[in-house]
């Protein structure tokens, strides 16, 4: 019996779906699609130029990712933004980076450590001059770089899909919060113990981080403050 891929119809519509899957998440992720918005099917085909059927697995792996509501009867939504649900995102984070930091303490690789330590002077940089911007996306850099570096397959990936809802509230947290000369000091204890191999201290810095992270966003004032994101107006 011949692959499923193999398949004239599903072989065809794999070109498809690799290209409106993408376009659809980054606009979900960019809030370009705001939370709880209706999607409609033939609005999206007509201006993507395409089917029913590679759009209808697209929003089914969308609703895998969480992205994306399915109801009968009703259709496709943008997944609402709840605290319940970004708690939930943020622990996985904290594990997934803490993780992450202990294997990459555990390695020492020397090009590594250049790495994090050229990119927390980006940081620093940032801070210093006020640039929100520059800061949040060193800070990206740093996470991710530590991520990679930890040789990990399966926390790439799981990392990467939980890291698409917490880029949903970036703009807005960015936007209410203060970015602090020393705002890149958060990092320090997280690369002293790579530097030092301490594998237990990495650990350990790393989840406290993404713990006090999860806090300053989860403690504001849950319902206005998350019915402004939802809404995409300016939050309180």
């Amino acid at each position: 019996m011949r692959d499923r891929q193999d398949r004239p119809g599903v072989a065809a519509r794999r070109p498809l779906l690799e290209l409106v899957l993408p376009v659809l998440r980054d606009a979900i992720i960019n809030r370009t699609l705001p939370p709880g918005e209706r999607l409609s099917e033939g609005d999206i085909c007509a201006r993507l130029g395409i089917s029913r059927t590679p759009l209808r697995e697209a929003l089914r792996i969308l609703e895998i990712e969480g992205l994306v509501t399915l109801a009968a009867g009703v259709g496709a939504m943008v997944t609402p933004i709840s605290p319940p649900d970004l708690h939930d995102r943020f622990e996985l984070l904290a594990g997934l980076e803490a993780i992450a930091a202990a294997r990459v303490a555990g390695r020492r690789d020397p090009a590594t450590i250049r790495q994090i330590l050229a990119i927390q002077r980006d940081m620093e940089s940032a801070s210093r001059q006020g640039s929100q911007e520059d800061y949040y996306r060193a800070n990206d850099r740093f996470h991710q770089t530590i991520v990679e570096a930890a040789g990990n397959e399966v926390v790439l990936n799981a990392h990467r899909t939980a890291m698409w809802h917490v880029y949903r509230i970036r703009h807005a947290t960015n936007a209410a919060t203060l970015l602090k000369p020393d705002a890149a000091r958060h990092h320090e204890h997280i690369i002293a113990a790579v530097i030092a191999g301490d594998v237990d201290g990495a650990f350990v810095a790393m989840r406290r981080h993404l713990e006090d992270v999860s806090d300053l966003i989860l403690g504001r004032p849950a319902a206005g403050w998350f019915d402004a994101i939802d809404r995409d107006a300016p939050p309180p």
